[in-house]
């Protein structure tokens, strides 16, 4: 049996760990159904460590497969990270604001640029702000999720300057991502 840890029979009925060697009361050891004894052979602490070795002699492969599966999987990434935001608001902010705040140049030179290559959408977008401002359109729900918060208007064609659709920033991002790769032929 690999790597088989043996109980001690008593009335705490310890579990010495394969790798350390030490007695501990089964709750130290996580539960695994191929075992005799219903526990892993290594203690928890032990198998942290394993884990955390592997993953350092693995980390180029598991940085790899974790951006696939990301790339693969754009609507669940979104999801998880709208999730993630609207369960935690305030870790959110700072994590926002550390980002403004280390990537402002790069940011500022990147809006420039977009400017000066797409005048065309900056008009529009330009546009469609005056007329909500002078209350000549009312911004609607998200078209995807329905939400009312941080909605965008959506150009399918930026010579039509009031015919948008609604979209939330998070799935504006997510079908922009999403027409990308079907242009790349990376959809069918």
């Amino acid at each position: 049996m690999r790597g088989a840890s043996m109980t001690i029979p008593g009335p705490a009925s310890l579990i010495t760990c394969s790798r350390c060697g030490q007695a501990k009361p089964p709750d130290a050891f996580n539960v695994s159904k191929s075992e005799r004894n219903g526990r892993q052979s290594r203690c928890r602490s032990c198998q942290r460590l394993a884990n955390r070795a592997w993953y350092q002699a693995n980390r180029a492969r598991v940085v790899t497969r974790s951006r696939e599966w990301r790339r693969d999987n754009p609507a669940r990434v979104a999801t998880r990270l709208r999730k993630w935001r609207r369960d935690n608001p305030k870790k959110a902010r700072a994590a926002n604001r550390r980002y403004r705040r280390r990537h402002r140049l790069a940011r500022a030179t990147a809006s420039r640029e977009y400017a000066a290559k797409h005048p065309e959408r900056i008009a529009a977008n330009a546009a469609i702000e005056a007329a909500i401002r002078a209350g000549d359109i009312i911004r609607g729900p998200c078209f995807a999720c329905e939400s009312t918060e941080n909605v965008q208007g959506h150009h399918e064609d930026y010579s039509r300057l009031f015919d948008v659709i609604w979209f939330c920033a998070s799935c504006h991002q997510t079908y922009h991502h999403f027409m990308e790769r079907l242009e790349k032929g990376e959809m069918k």
